[in-house]
């Protein structure tokens, strides 16, 4: 299985850099940096100095959006990138979230993101598109392959997925019974568009926080599970995972977290605003998006995932601004050894 490591892009380029060299180092197969302005510094400058320190590392956008850069403006970006880091960069591109959210602009709809998605690929393969009735193309597409990954949560974006994509990051959590649900659509979009579903890459979202103290641990994933639980199309694959969601008393207060629950710039308030949920609640919905304990329980869970088939791993920590210290450190001195010895 190959773990890829979300790396905040908020600290400056050059330090973000530093940190891809250490995750290579520690064993991971790869980052991904946010594209998100306003909250971190540009994923594209981060993303070209750490293509030159590392040497193996792949390199992820996690998540790009065509809603503040042009599709033209992705592809030019994708190949520059690419030109440092052959065969290295993968683009996984979102409907904005974040990004849109701080400027007061809307999420793409599934129709922008067809568009997108399909334009950035005939770009980044040299081939011409049309702008308005004007045909233009990239005359330095290296030719290369640079998979275009879309971010999916909801049935219709995983569908489309399969339909025009290389393949989803799949934020469905990590049960079998979502999981299973979630590849039937992707596949079933596939076949859609006559393409053929076993060639598409997918790469499954998991929370992580590594603790030994369990309930500690728990307690610091909470406004994560209340983001599950409140946003309907992530609560859709709690159900599937066979969790029962009771209707939920939610505090005024917690719509005005900046800029919003998982990106919460005052973590221990969004603890205090989230304490509505049960911790039975929490536990069952940790379970299901992530892993969630100290490292032998990682390693275990790590196991169960690899004899499922899940072939690649991206994981997404509690710190959304700071560089996730604590889960390189827990990964490359106990979960990978683990791994490895197992």
């Amino acid at each position: 299985m190959q773990v890829h490591l979300r790396v905040a892009g908020s600290a400056p380029a050059d330090q973000t850099a530093e940190f891809a060299r250490r995750a290579e180092e520690a064993g991971f197969h790869g980052i991904g940096v946010p594209d998100t302005q306003l909250i971190m510094r540009d994923v594209y400058i981060a993303l070209a100095l750490a293509a030159q320190r590392t040497s193996t590392l792949d390199l992820m956008t996690a998540v790009t959006n065509p809603m503040t850069r042009h599709v033209s403006v992705l592809a030019s970006l994708a190949q520059t990138v690419e030109e440092l880091a052959p065969g290295r960069l993968t683009l996984v591109v979102g409907s904005g979230y974040s990004a849109v959210n701080t400027i007061g602009k809307k999420a793409a709809t599934l129709k922008e993101m067809r568009e997108s998605v399909t334009s950035l690929k005939a770009l980044l393969a040299g081939d011409s598109v049309d702008f308005g009735g004007f045909q233009a193309r990239l005359p330095y597409a290296a030719g290369r392959r640079i998979p275009v990954l879309l971010a999916a949560t909801g049935p219709r974006t995983i569908e489309l997925a399969g339909e025009v994509a290389d393949g989803a990051l799949l934020a469905v959590g990590l049960h079998p019974g979502s999981m299973d649900a979630a590849r039937s659509i992707l596949h079933a979009g596939a076949r859609k568009a006559g393409r053929d579903p076993d060639k598409l890459e997918v790469v499954y979202l998991a929370r992580v926080h590594v603790a030994d103290d369990l309930d500690a641990a728990r307690d610091m994933a909470r406004p994560i599970c209340a983001q599950w639980a409140l946003e309907p199309y992530r609560a859709r694959w709690l159900r599937e995972a066979g969790v029962d969601l009771p209707d939920l008393e939610v505090p005024p207060e917690l719509e005005g977290l900046y800029p919003d629950i998982p990106h919460a710039e005052n973590w221990e308030e969004a603890r205090r605003l989230t304490s509505f949920l049960s911790d039975d609640l929490v536990t069952q919905i940790c379970d299901v998006i992530g892993l969630v304990g100290g490292p032998d329980r990682l390693a275990a869970r790590l196991r169960d995932l690899d004899g499922q088939g899940v072939d690649k791993l991206f994981l997404s920590t509690m710190e959304s601004y700071a560089h996730p210290e604590s889960t390189l450190q827990a990964f490359a001195g106990g979960v990978f050894g683990k791994l490895r010895s197992s």
